[in-house]
């Protein structure tokens, strides 16, 4: 018995070890790919010459349907079926991918997928083999630097839904083959430079969905054969040069929920067949030529939420029955043609996250615009108009605003009793008449650090009529980029816990009072792009410390006390003569040679 017992034992042992033979011996199997593929594969790694994003690496051996990192095979065929290379650290500049597209990636004949985004150096153009690719369903090529034309041969793709090329470097027109691509339902061809006019063909993609052409160069009329795309939800033709009137077809598009048509050259009245887009959630027409006066039938677009309608020539009246309006929250209608006298009461009532009415022809005291105690305002534009009176705390008690630009009033307030509340992220009070010391809300801003989500990162208070000295910055400061305090009546010195301004890119003293020495600790805000000093009392020497200002893009110290040899390095010297010019004795390159003792 115990024989037989032992030899069912070995036989058990026995199926069990050529059940994982086999395994193993189909694992192996499955983990290789088609020689074709491979060759496909491994030619568009030989012409990457860089690979920081190590991606590549694990691209070796012929398992490349198991272990070859962003490659993906069918289980039953053990063909590529998809090729994704997306780089996980697209914010990182450094992590990039250097080389140009194999015209070998033919080869992958069942490819359904094809990604490679975001690696910046990618360059050359798209092969025109691509187009043997007739299974492909998604092609992403999104921020790299290609170049050239969009081969023709991508309107052999007919099974293609999705094609995404933005963020590179494309020229020429929209080739007309398109239109055989009756699949699509995404279209991404923004921030490129294509040229020409939309193709007529595009009438033929009824599945259309996403269509974002933002940032080219694109001509002519908008087609009225658009208004026929009934499946599109995304239309982005923004930041072109387009021109002609909007035609009153659009407002057949019944899905639409994104319409941008802003900074082009369109002319005319906005159509009122716009209002028939019941599903349209955001509107951009701003930055065209448009005039005439809002249609009172978009107060009756129930979703819509965003309206920017800013830098046309659109004129009075405006419609009261905006407030009606029932989902608007952001609405921009700054720098047209309006005289609207008061802020519209209704704005004050509606709860409301942005209201943008810089140029509108407001007047009268701020203070007398008395939004409601539950606000819900994050960012307010009412600068380039006629607003008097004190800001004093009209915006204190708005605790979600972030924002708020209130340049070139006629607004006459004294900084130390002016209050914003906690979050408040960006302040522009210049070109007013403000007076008072700055030492208040240089500590409010420091408080602000301290809460939740606060800390002020731009502040403008240029062109008023500001006096006293700067005062020690402390740690609250550490957030803000933008501080210009130019054209004033400040005085005394820059203190040296300047260096406080940790992240500051942009900082302009200029047309003060200000004197003494230049602080070396300057020197030390390297994220400094933007630095003039110019119009004050400084005496002494530029600070050699400033060489290590490697993010200089602009200085000015001219009409000072300066003396001295200007430290020598390409930080300076790179700077016109004009930075350096109207001091005491300031010398050596950029300026002439100093003179030897």
């Amino acid at each position: 018995m115990a024989a037989i017992n032992d030899r069912l034992v070995l036989l058990l042992l026995g199926s069990v070890f050529c059940i994982v033979q086999s395994s193993d011996e189909k694992f192996e199997t499955s983990a290789k790919c088609a020689q074709s593929d491979l060759d496909g594969l491994l030619s568009f790694k030989s012409l990457i010459v860089e690979d920081r994003s190590e991606i590549l690496k694990s691209w070796s051996g012929d398992a490349c349907c198991a272990a070859w990192e962003g490659v993906e095979c069918d289980s039953k065929t053990n063909r590529v079926v998809k090729l994704e290379l997306q780089n996980r650290a697209e914010w990182n500049e450094t992590i990039v991918m250097r080389g140009t597209l194999s015209p070998s990636l033919a080869k992958l004949e069942f490819l359904e997928v094809l990604v490679v985004n975001g690696f910046r150096e990618i360059k050359g153009s798209i092969p025109s083999s691509i187009g043997n690719l007739r299974r492909l369903k998604q092609l992403y090529l999104e921020n790299n630097k290609l170049t050239g034309i969009i081969p023709p041969s991508i309107g052999k793709l007919t099974q293609l839904q999705t094609l995404s090329l933005n963020g590179n470097r494309f020229v020429g027109p929209i080739p007309d083959g398109i239109g055989e691509l009756r699949q699509l339902i995404q279209i991404n061809l923004a921030k490129n430079r294509l040229n020409g006019s939309i193709p007529v063909t595009v009438q033929n993609l009824p599945s259309l969905q996403f269509f974002d052409l933002n940032d080219n160069l694109i001509s002519g009329p908008l087609p009225p054969f658009l208004g026929s795309l009934q499946s599109l939800t995304f239309l982005d033709f923004s930041r072109n040069n387009l021109s002609g009137k909007i035609p009153a077809a659009l407002g057949n598009l019944s899905n639409a929920m994104t319409l941008s048509l802003a900074g082009n050259q369109l002319t005319g009245k906005i159509p009122s067949t716009l209002a028939r887009l019941a599903s349209l959630s955001s509107l951009s027409l701003n930055e065209n030529f448009l005039d005439g006066t809002i249609p009172e039938s978009l107060s009756n677009m129930s979703k819509l939420w965003y309206m920017n309608l800013s830098r046309n020539f659109l004129s009075d009246p405006l419609p009261a029955s905006l407030a009606n309006a029932s989902a608007l929250l952001s609405l921009d209608l700054s720098h047209n043609k309006f005289n609207l006298g008061r802020i519209p009461a209704w704005i004050a009532s509606k709860e409301m996250t942005d209201v943008h009415l810089a140029g509108c022809g407001i007047a009268g005291r701020l203070a007398d615009w008395k939004p409601s105690a539950t606000s819900m305002f994050t960012s307010i534009d009412l600068s380039d108009n006629s607003l008097t009176g004190e800001i004093g705390a009209v915006f204190a008690n708005m605790s979600r605003l972030e924002r708020i630009f209130l340049s070139n009033n006629y607004l006459k307030s004294n900084l130390s009793e002016m209050s914003f509340p906690e979050v408040i992220g960006a302040v522009d009070l210049h070109s007013n008449q403000l007076y008072g010391s700055i030492r208040k809300i240089l500590y409010d801003i420091s408080g602000a650090c301290s809460s939740p989500g606060g800390c002020l990162d731009y502040l403008d208070l240029s062109d008023n009529l500001i006096s006293g000295t700067i005062p020690d910055l402390v740690d609250g400061e550490r957030r803000l980029k933008f501080l210009d305090l130019s054209n004033n009546a400040l005085s005394g010195s820059i203190p040296w816990s300047i260096l406080m301004l940790s992240s500051v890119r942009r900082l302009d003293l200029s047309g003060n009072r200000l004197e003494g020495k230049v602080p070396a600790s300057i020197g030390r805000l390297r994220e400094l792009a933007w630095l003039d000093l110019s119009r004050n009392g400084f005496t002494g020497g530029l600070p050699v410390e400033l060489l290590g200002l490697n993010n200089l893009k602009h200085v000015n110290f001219r009409y000072n006390h300066l003396c001295g040899e200007i430290p020598q390095g390409k930080t300076l010297t790179v700077f016109p003569v004009s930075a350096f010019l109207h001091n005491d004795c300031l010398c050596g390159t950029p300026l002439a040679l100093c003179k030897k003792a």
